[in-house]
Formats: structure tokens, C-alpha cells, sequence
């Protein structure tokens, strides 16, 4: 019988730190009742800040992966020119 993998988790470390770092230091503005200072408008930016903020770590993750991988070989054998 086949054992079962785990799963990978789908956030890194760093951004699972940036989550709840947001979330702790803008805690009454994002859960706290609407007032004259809190507005509907005003968390849906709050949590676009947020989103801002994952996808650019994202992007860096992904663009040093690319640069990391056109570094490579590549694999295979070498053209016939070069074996001789």
C-alpha cells in the first residue's frame, strides 16, 4: 500500500509572517465596528495594501526561480560539434 506525502504548504514562512503582522498591528481598524475614521472604502483598501504587499514577495519568489533556472545547463548532451 502506498503511504501518503504530505502536503506542501501553499504560504512561505515570510509571508505567513507578513499576514499576521498586518492583521495584528490593524486589528481594530479591519474587525472593529464602521465609525466617522472606518469605512467600508477605507478596509477594502487596507486589506488591497495587503494583497499589494504578498504579491511582491510573490513576484520576487517567482522571478528568482526563473533567473535561478536560465542559469542552468540545461541538461542533455552536448551538440556534435563539441564532442569532438
Amino acid at each position: 500500500m502506498a503511504m501518503k506525502r504530505d502536503r506542501q504548504t501553499n504560504w512561505s514562512m515570510a509571508e505567513e509572517s507578513n499576514l499576521v503582522d498586518f492583521c495584528v498591528n490593524k486589528y481594530s481598524f479591519l474587525y472593529g465596528g464602521l465609525g466617522p475614521d472606518v469605512t467600508k472604502q477605507g478596509r477594502h483598501t487596507k486589506w488591497e495594501e495587503l494583497l499589494e504587499e504578498l504579491s511582491a514577495s510573490a513576484a520576487k519568489k517567482k522571478e528568482m526561480k526563473r533567473r535561478h533556472f536560465a542559469a542552468g545547463t540545461g541538461g542533455g548532451l552536448r551538440p556534435k560539434s563539441q564532442l569532438i
